[in-house]
């Protein structure tokens, strides 16, 4: 996107969240945009309408990605980098491509919208992700954790994508495990591994850009049936680190070499 006279905007989309501070990841990766893509704009956009109204009850208003790519057309952008800030390339992603091919050269409108994949989308991208976490576990995990990863999962056929990333991590971690809250595997299908290899600690993180709700209560909460709890009911000193992946910068890597490539 580097026709002269063109003005190429970025606009980063995200799930989104209603949990109060959860959001400051957002605000570590649009500094590390700004920072590896001076000069262009940055807009932003929630693609979860539950979301939105949420927010919009509370008087906060943020944008779905169709009137966020209104807007930009409006302030005269003919080029726009649509960087998806999900997971995978799930029910949200797809959503993202309906919405380029709907609005991308409309009369009058925006020309040309690239968008970008998810955090993990190619092999590599999980291979990388994979060497990254572990990297950052070393400050995080304690000796004789298993370390456990929340994910949000799908009905879509992407939810494959957690139970591809297990693979990378048992490559190199057989003690790490990945779950999804809604899809599978789910917390039912690790317990019987995790009592297999006798674990008796460990710690859980979100597989999410934000430690959002689902962190806070379906991985952390005080309730019997949340991960943290039911872990513990079954004898494992579990304990919950309430950091989403925006938070990693080598994590964040991932996402701005997907936005590099469609700049």
């Amino acid at each position: 996107m580097n026709q002269v006279n063109d003005k190429t905007g970025i606009l980063l989309a995200a799930f989104g969240t209603s949990v109060p501070g959860a959001d400051a990841v957002y605000e570590n990766i649009e500094n590390k945009v700004r920072e590896d893509f001076p000069g262009h704009d940055v807009y932003w956009a929630y693609t979860s309408i539950v979301i939105r109204e949420k927010l919009s009850k509370q008087g906060k208003v943020f944008l779905s990605p169709v009137q966020a790519l209104g807007l930009m057309a409006e302030q005269g952008f003919s080029r726009v980098a649509l960087q998806s800030l999900l997971i995978i390339p799930g029910l949200e992603h797809h959503d993202l491509i309906r919405t380029r091919a709907s609005i991308q050269g409309l009369p009058k409108g925006i020309k040309e919208i690239r968008l970008g994949d998810p955090l993990l989308s190619q092999s590599q991208d999980l291979e990388r992700f994979a060497t990254a976490m572990l990297k950052n576990l070393t400050e995080i995990r304690e000796n004789d954790e298993a370390v456990i990863f929340m994910g949000h999962g799908s009905v879509h056929p992407a939810n494959v994508y957690y139970s591809a990333l297990q693979y990378h991590f048992w490559l190199r971690d057989e003690d790490v495990f990945v779950g999804a809250v809604e899809g599978t595997p789910g917390l039912e299908d690790i317990l019987p591994l995790l009592e297999k290899k006798k674990t008796r600690k460990a710690v859980l993180l979100p597989l999410m850009v934000v430690a959002g709700d689902h962190a806070v209560n379906d991985m952390a909460g005080k309730q019997a049936d949340s991960w943290v709890s039911i872990l513990k009911e079954q004898g494992i000193d579990a304990r919950v680190e309430m950091k989403g992946l925006g938070a990693f910068d080598n994590v964040v890597n991932i996402w701005m070499d997907h936005l590099s490539k469609i700049l």
